[in-house]
């Protein structure tokens, strides 16, 4: 599941940076991954209400089959360049020049793709950062649902109802991370990211600290925790490889 589901990010955010510049790359970026933010609200809901209602099996074929049918979408509609259609590169709309015939584009195989990949000291340094960024945030994501059922007694559909507040939130966080680094630090992702992490360990401490208060108090945190979480996210797994 995870192999298969990872194939599909890394082809998607490539085709998205050939058809949009830089300079707008953080809006854009903000825009496509808010995209798994609503789909992780979403699921998070339909999950609660169907385990609740019609069974534990469809929690897993629901989603499978609402994939099959977007699968088929991206199939038939999904276009890998602005060439493919006739309009001109990015390079050529920046340059003002004519279009020319597009050229195949050539492979220059695994093991360059490879080499490149592990010798990229910044390739690297946001690797790490997605590393422990992203215990915070399946951490909650998934950890959340057992800790307001079996600590604060909420039903299984009220527990994931209330999780998927976090995703909901980290959608402005990432609209406001997006705008930040496009007009605030001129297409620097890395200082909107850091400032939305020091916030981020700010709340995680918070969360910490106000375990068995008034239930309210515990979802506000929460939607704290996914603000800053997704914000430097889709930072690091949108914008800067689309750069």
């Amino acid at each position: 599941n995870g192999y298969v589901q990872s194939m599909g990010w890394s082809p998607s955010v490539k085709t998205v940076a050939n058809w949009f510049p830089r300079r707008i790359r953080g809006r854009i970026s903000g825009i496509m991954g808010s995209s798994y933010q609503v789909g992780a609200a979403v699921s998070l809901a339909l999950a609660g209400l169907m385990a609740d209602h019609v069974g534990l099996e469809w929690v897993f074929w629901l989603p499978a089959i609402i994939l099959v049918f977007a699968g088929i979408h991206w199939y038939l509609r999904g276009r890998n360049a602005p060439e493919v259609v006739g309009l001109p590169s990015l390079e050529e709309e920046e340059r003002g020049e004519e279009r020319e015939e597009a050229g195949e584009d050539h492979h220059l195989g695994f093991s360059h793709t490879l080499r490149t990949v592990l010798t990229s000291r910044p390739i690297w340094m946001v690797a790490f950062g997605l590393f422990f960024l992203n215990i915070v945030r399946y951490g909650f994501m998934d950890w959340a649902p057992t800790y307001l059922f079996e600590e604060e007694g909420a039903t299984i559909s009220n527990a994931a109802f209330k999780t998927g507040l976090m995703p909901v939130a980290g959608i402005a966080g990432t609209f406001l991370a997006a705008w930040l680094s496009d007009n605030v630090f001129k297409e620097r992702r890395a200082p909107a990211a850091a400032i939305m992490l020091f916030f981020l360990g700010f709340f995680i401490w918070v969360f910490i600290q106000t375990t068995g208060a008034h239930w309210a108090v515990g979802v506000l945190v929460l939607m704290a925790i996914g603000f800053f979480t997704y914000g430097p996210h889709v930072a690091m797994v949108t914008a800067c490889p689309m750069d």
